[in-house]
């Protein structure tokens, strides 16, 4: 245990001098961290759109931020966290703009039958909901959570694309659920009160 936190540490202070050489424009630097993250963030895309066509431009919308915002990154959240909710981010926005240029060419079927769980949950208001209190969990949690509801992964798995072990998984579905389920209820409430005001 004491070994993984030394572990930790010392991979934290490895990347916040690769991202201030990046911030630089140390495209050395750049290249090692590209190399380390980009074949997970592709398989993270991959499951989340299911459209391999927009795999390779959307990872490189993810890394061209890590480039220009290098010293941007919230000192607090883990590399690989913040990596996450930008890929989801530019996933989404991407999905969005692949499927209305779907429609507006009128094709036939503009989205996979094979799509999964997270774009048949945002095509309702409850999914829009979700997606909006996911938002605003803290991006440890909120990445765990994500991990397990989009993709289906392991504790294990988890916690090996969070560098972390899986009791810290654990911890943050845990803490991640109880802020969650607070949080849909009180959207939803407020939706409830909306409605209510428009009749």
């Amino acid at each position: 245990m004491q070994l993984s936190k030394v572990h930790d540490s010392y991979q934290d202070t490895e990347e916040r001098c690769l991202l201030r050489r990046i911030a630089a424009q140390d495209r050395q630097a750049f290249e090692v961290l590209y190399n380390r993250y980009a074949p997970r963030l592709r398989i993270y895309l991959t499951r989340l759109l299911k459209r391999h066509e927009l795999v390779d431009e959307t990872l490189n919308d993810v890394m061209l931020v890590l480039w220009q915002k290098a010293d941007r990154r919230p000192p607090a959240v883990p590399l690989i966290a913040w990596l996450y909710g930008i890929a989801r981010h530019k996933a989404y926005k991407a999905f969005t703009q692949a499927t209305s240029a779907d429609v507006l060419s009128d094709a036939p079927e503009p989205m996979s039958s094979g799509l999964g769980p997270e774009h048949t949950l945002l095509d309702d208001e409850q999914g829009r909901t979700l997606e909006r209190a996911l938002d605003t969990l803290p991006p440890h949690e909120r990445t765990a959570i994500e991990l397990l509801l989009h993709q289906g992964q392991t504790y294990q798995e988890i916690a090996e694309h969070m560098e972390t072990s899986v009791n810290t998984v654990k911890t943050l579905m845990r803490r991640g659920r109880q802020r969650l389920a607070a949080r849909v209820t009180r959207l939803e409430g407020s939706r409830e009160f909306s409605d209510a005001r428009a009749c």
